[in-house]
């Protein structure tokens, strides 16, 4: 019987040291990695590789409102969120919302090509390599979802889970809101590379 609880008890101690690692770790991540920005100020500009090939650059997406969703297949909140991401995508994509999922498993593509297959997502996903995009975005739990408005400023931010209800509507409000027009003196091609804007600015 004294064993058994000897043995309980180191069991407990390398569970306890494990979750004190991790926790430990996170923190370590949040205090070295690069503040997160903040409403108002630029997104930050990223190019990553699409899950279904090919390559996505936030400049592409200039003028649109984006729905950026840092995730992982292994997180039961991101997999819950999802149904409800695939709803935005399909109602508001011909308004100018643009959803882009930014997986966080880079090393299990064709595992998170085949969950999104299986659950017929149409959104764009990237591979997060590095998590170079997670550490510009200061983005260091899942989910976390991050609205952009259509100048290409942080407009809202959601650590964990955020209501289907409350995101619907913020999205109904920026998209609502007037995108970027033509500045004087700048012409169409001009504006098309960005000329006299700071949107999506690196």
């Amino acid at each position: 019987m004294k064993a058994l609880h000897v043995a309980s008890g180191t069991a407990l101690t390398v569970t306890m040291a494990a979750a004190f690692g991790v926790v430990a770790g996170s923190l370590w991540r949040v205090a070295s990695g690069p503040a997160a920005p903040t409403a108002g100020q630029p997104a930050p500009a990223f190019r990553a590789e699409r899950l279904s090939g090919g390559w996505l650059a936030l400049a592409d997406l200039r003028g649109q409102v984006v729905l950026l969703d840092f995730w992982a297949t292994w997180c039961p909140p991101c997999v819950a969120s999802i149904p409800h991401l695939q709803h935005l995508h399909e109602t508001y994509s011909g308004d100018g919302l643009a959803v882009v999922g930014v997986n966080q498993e880079p090393n299990a593509r064709e595992p998170v090509r085949q969950f999104l297959r299986r659950r017929g997502l149409s959104f764009p996903n990237v591979a997060d390599a590095g998590r170079g995009v997670a550490r510009r975005y200061g983005v260091y739990t899942y989910p976390t979802t991050v609205l952009v408005d259509r100048h290409g400023r942080i407009a809202r931010r959601y650590r964990g889970t955020v209501s289907a209800a409350r995101l619907e509507r913020d999205v109904r409000d920026l998209l609502a809101e007037p995108g970027p027009t033509a500045a004087a003196g700048v012409g169409p091609d001009e504006q098309a590379r960005g000329v006299g804007s700071a949107d999506f600015a690196p």
